[in-house]
């Protein structure tokens, strides 16, 4: 009589994970097949004339009469001081009608000097701080 009880749990069991077994839907390998088979297609990139075609992004671009039209000659520009009529631009004194790069100095004032070129006009302002000092005359 053990052996009907044990052989009827065997039983049970064996239904119950052939049912839970057949509910359980595998997934479909086709999508996947497809993906491996476009990895192993030959793939077309850009040809030479292209890639020599393109320009860096990073030069600034030239005008015609030898001007940079990008404000990559002011990356870093910091008005350090002004007295009287002369800036000093990253340690470089500028006065009037100076250039700088493809800017011209055009205007000083108290705290900040005007640049100009043919696209933009620009203003550079001093840094307030302790580490400037303005001086004035009576």
């Amino acid at each position: 009589m053990g052996d009907k009880i044990s052989m009827k749990k065997i039983a049970f069991c064996t239904l119950i994970c052939s049912i839970s077994l057949s509910a359980v839907e595998l997934p479909d390998m086709s999508e996947y097949d497809n993906k491996f088979s476009n990895l192993q297609k030959t793939r077309v990139g850009l040809s030479d004339r292209d890639i020599l075609s393109l320009t860096n992004p990073f030069i600034p671009k030239v005008s015609e009469n030898n001007q940079t039209t990008q404000d990559s000659d002011l990356i870093g520009k910091n008005l350090e001081a002004i007295i009287l009529n002369s800036a000093k631009i990253n340690g470089v004194w500028y006065k009037l009608g100076d250039s700088i790069g493809s800017y011209e100095l055009v205007n000083i004032k108290n705290k900040s000097v005007i640049i100009k070129n043919k696209e933009k006009e620009l203003e550079l302002k001093l840094n307030q701080g302790n580490k400037n000092v303005v001086i004035t005359y009576k």
